[in-house]
């Protein structure tokens, strides 16, 4: 549609602003994995979202073909995400083969939250209009927030497809909508949080719908 328009000839016009905060995983069980190294192979429990990854990892540290890894899965004590990284597996595989001995290793949840990537965070300025029955006809979104998705290589249009999700895809029957995206180089780490895009778009979508 065309929201300048829409904008321009709406009854009622509102404007609002909503943020969110980096947020950690911080599940209930710190990163930890179980390693035993022993005859060209590797034996793994850990609690993960990614084995084939954690495989692929720990036969890379090694230097074995991935078939001489096992990977057992526990229970994850909460992962949100935080799961689908290999890194704490390695570390447990690098130190069971410097010792000789199986290893367990838990991150104390202080390196927990230090090492972790985190939730981007956002701020949404939003604009909506209302036609004389009180009806949305328009909306405008604009969204601020640091990529996760750059770190595998350049964005399609330099856009983050998981920071505008929940909104680009919005569900409600508004003709006229504009979403943009604006992606902040700041020096935070940050990672995929359970729903990822939708977990900050639901709020400020979800609010603003009830404002309007």
């Amino acid at each position: 549609g065309d929201v300048a328009r829409a904008l321009g000839a709406a009854a009622t016009r509102l404007k609002a602003t909503y943020e969110v905060p980096y947020l950690a995983h911080a599940p209930m069980e710190p990163l930890n994995a179980t390693v035993r190294v022993s005859d060209g192979g590797c034996e793994i429990w850990t609690g993960t979202q990614v084995q084939g990854y954690v495989r692929g990892a720990a036969a890379a540290a090694l230097g074995v073909a991935p078939d001489k890894v096992s990977v057992t899965t526990t229970f994850l004590g909460g992962g949100f995400g935080r799961r689908s990284q290999t890194y704490y597996v390695t570390e447990a595989v690098h130190i069971a083969r410097a010792v000789k001995a199986p290893v367990k290793l838990v991150w104390t949840r202080e390196d927990d939250t230090r090492g972790g990537q985190y939730r981007p965070a956002m701020v949404a300025l939003l604009e909506g209009g209302l036609d004389e029955a009180g009806w949305p006809v328009a909306w405008r979104q604009q969204i601020a927030s640091p990529s996760i998705l750059e770190q595998f290589g350049p964005l399609d249009g330099g856009i983050d497809g998981a920071a505008v999700e929940g909104v680009a895809n919005l569900p409600y029957a508004i003709p006229h909508l504009l979403v943009t995206y604006a992606n902040p180089k700041l020096p935070v780490t940050t990672w995929f949080w359970r729903s990822v895009g939708s977990s900050h778009n639901a709020w400020a979508v979800e609010g603003f719908l009830d404002e309007l």
